[in-house]
């Protein structure tokens, strides 16, 4: 959604509209992006803005395979490699 809203916008604008992003975040995650996107040495906003949405969006898919519903138990390797092997291909 977030490279939806600043998708045309001119860069100031588009790292306004991150940096809102980002301050929904907690402070470590903020301040890991931050550095992340700093030792990158971005010469421009548009590069800033680059480069801050690819450390977003490795934040959100590792999050995402962290992730767990209420209830749900942890899937294990074990769990994986066992339906694998009952697909029906042997």
């Amino acid at each position: 959604k977030l490279c939806e809203r600043i998708e045309g916008l001119y860069p100031p604008r588009a790292k306004l509209a991150i940096q809102k992003y980002l301050s929904q975040l907690t402070d470590n995650e903020q301040a890991e992006i931050f550095e992340r996107v700093q030792k990158l040495k971005p010469g421009s906003d548009q590069e800033e803005n680059e480069l801050a949405i690819l450390q977003l969006r490795q934040l959100c898919e590792a999050k995402q395979k962290s992730h767990l519903h209420v209830g749900e138990a942890p899937q294990t390797s074990a769990n994986s490699s066992t339906a694998a092997a009952g697909d029906g291909t042997a």
